[in-house]
């Protein structure tokens, strides 16, 4: 089973490992934030340990509601013994301060996302070379897997005192725009937001990439400032009302090029009991699923948007998918190569990564990402 691999190669590594993704927030080490009373706490009046948590997410996305339940579980599983006190929307550390929060201690739990700190993470963005899947599950399970497989990845983050408790893949990325986009001559000269590896993929399209924040793009839709918005996961289309400025989507099967990360420091992790890391544990082989589930409602909720505004959801044809390719080459995996081969062998590290990411889609035939589902549903695949 891979879960009890992972936890085997986890437990093999320093007591002190701390879970790796950006769900929950902690303050200084012996503050209020981790603390344990001998009065009240548990149904045998254990000590009572309160933990405050901290995501960038809005309670109500879909990476929110599965952090929720993470929490609650935590909380009810331990039947009393263990409290979180939750902050949201960045409210205790923003994206890029999560990494260095749960790191120093400042954090007992957090969510983090490597693309926020790229230069700590070079291994993890081999998540950033495009087109190798999209499906969200299989990259999760892969990403997983890896951690507990490969030495030199797992290193990456342990040797920041970070212990990843479970990675998520982001979902597949999308472009949308006032028009419909039918064919690659489209972007040419266009100025779309972008980000990350999706700056590559639209340059090569002969588009102008724009540096735009996600919350920013709204704005700069409305005022023209740019053609096209992408870099975008297309559960977030109605959280952040993209189908009134661009009601027509676009998916070129570029798939997620971006992974989270739950996560907890070293200190806090060996300070747990052995019951409760068990609680944790068994939560994290659990996380991904819901997730993946919230992601599923999530993204038919931006269907309906798309579908209310008269929108439509276009997904590039193979051959579409295969010229672009054929324009980006090789280019996105020889610079994700270049930053780790001195870390690591990375044609050996690229190998294990897409033939997990094989094993899995294999075992998970059916999935079928949240575009293509409503392009079938709006007739318009």
């Amino acid at each position: 089973m891979r879960i009890r691999a992972r936890r085997k190669a986890s437990s093999a590594l320093t007591a002190g490992l701390a879970l790796s993704t950006a769900l929950f927030v902690a303050s200084a080490c012996s503050s209020s934030s981790h603390k344990t009373s001998n009065g009240g706490g548990g149904a045998s009046g254990t000590p009572q340990i309160t933990l405050q948590a901290a995501s960038y997410h809005s309670p109500t996305s879909a990476f929110g509601r599965a952090i929720t339940w993470w929490i609650s579980s935590l909380e009810s599983q331990s039947q009393g013994k263990v409290k979180v006190n939750m902050a949201w929307n960045g409210s205790l550390l923003s994206e890029t301060e999560m990494k260095d929060g749960i790191a120093s201690g400042r954090t007992k739990i957090g969510f983090l996302s490597e693309p926020y700190t790229p230069s700590a993470f070079p291994l993890a963005r081999i998540v950033e070379v495009p087109f190798v899947t999209t499906n969200q599950l299989a990259q999760t399970e892969a990403l997983n897997q890896l951690y507990a497989d490969d030495t030199a990845f797992r290193e990456e983050w342990t040797g920041q005192n970070l212990h990843v408790l479970s990675f998520v893949a982001a979902p597949p990325l999308i472009t949308g725009a006032a028009q419909r986009i039918t064919d690659l001559s489209w972007f040419k000269n266009k100025k779309i937001r972008a980000a990350g590896g999706l700056t590559q993929v639209l340059s090569a399209l002969g588009a102008s990439p724009q540096p735009i924040p996600v919350t920013g793009t709204y704005q700069a839709m409305q005022r023209g400032t740019i053609d096209a918005y992408s870099a975008v996961t297309f559960d977030l289309i109605p959280n952040l009302s993209l189908q009134e400025v661009g009601k027509y989507v676009l998916d070129m099967g570029t798939g997620g090029p971006a992974s989270l990360e739950l996560a907890m420091s070293q200190n806090t992790w060996t300070g747990l009991p052995s019951d409760v890391q068990g609680i944790i544990t068994r939560l994290d082989s659990e996380f991904p699923t819901h997730v993946s589930s919230e992601l599923k409602t999530a993204d038919d909720a931006a269907c309906a948007a798309i579908k209310k505004v008269g929108g439509s959801v276009s997904i590039f044809s193979a051959d579409q998918t295969a010229q672009v390719k054929q324009l980006l080459g090789d280019k996105p995996k020889q610079d994700w190569a270049q930053r780790v081969v001195s870390k690591t062998d990375p044609q050996k590290l690229w190998d294990e990564y897409t033939s997990l990411i094989k094993t899995y889609e294999a075992k998970d035939v059916k999935a079928v990402s949240g575009t293509v589902r409503c392009a079938e549903q709006l007739g318009q695949k």
